[in-house]
């Protein structure tokens, strides 16, 4: 990955400003997703996310052993910050993870685990998955294609002071 100069985004030499590190490269996938949780920038990749070590420009590296395999993202618009958590949609299974940053704080069992997300999703379309952190409704909502699907249409929404799954909207109508 390179990044360019500050506010001079055809400038990519510049000591001060412009990054350049090396991504693994996974099983062919790309990267999709840059957040900074917790004040650090997290990649996330197809295959994997990996934090980006480092202070400056100059020192930002990645360390083979944070890197956290089987847990990346297709889709950009999913990986979001939840209080004090980032989500994101796998890349693996189209289900909804929560991860504090390691692969090793993620459950196995996904927190989409109960109604099945992975197969509500249109598997082709899933990389046009949007995730949202509702604040007023303290609520993780997720918007996708439904299996088979032509339209960004279905929703699903995760209330985290229930801890269950509480609402969906299938086209127009919503239920919960």
């Amino acid at each position: 990955m390179v990044g360019s100069k500050n506010l001079d985004p055809e400038t990519f030499d510049d000591a001060t400003d412009s990054i350049l590190f090396v991504l693994p490269p996974g099983n062919g996938g790309f990267p999709r997703s840059l957040i900074k949780y917790r004040g650090v920038l997290y990649v996330f990749h197809d295959d994997y996310f990996v934090p980006i070590s480092g202070s400056t420009p100059a020192t930002f590296a990645i360390r083979p052993g944070d890197i956290s395999e089987g847990f990346g993202t297709n889709a950009p618009r999913s990986v979001i910050i939840v209080k004090n958590s980032i989500g994101f949609l796998n890349s693996k299974d189209n289900e909804y993870y929560i991860t504090q940053g390691s692969s090793e704080s993620i459950d196995n069992i996904p927190l989409s685990h109960e109604i099945q997300l992975g197969e509500l999703i249109n598997p082709v379309k899933s990389s046009d998955t949007v995730a949202h952190f509702d604040p007023d409704l303290n609520a993780i909502r997720i918007a996708y294609y439904p299996s088979g699907g032509t339209t960004l249409g279905d929703e699903e929404i995760y209330y985290l002071s229930e801890q269950k799954w509480c609402g969906q909207t299938r086209g127009r109508n919503i239920s919960c």
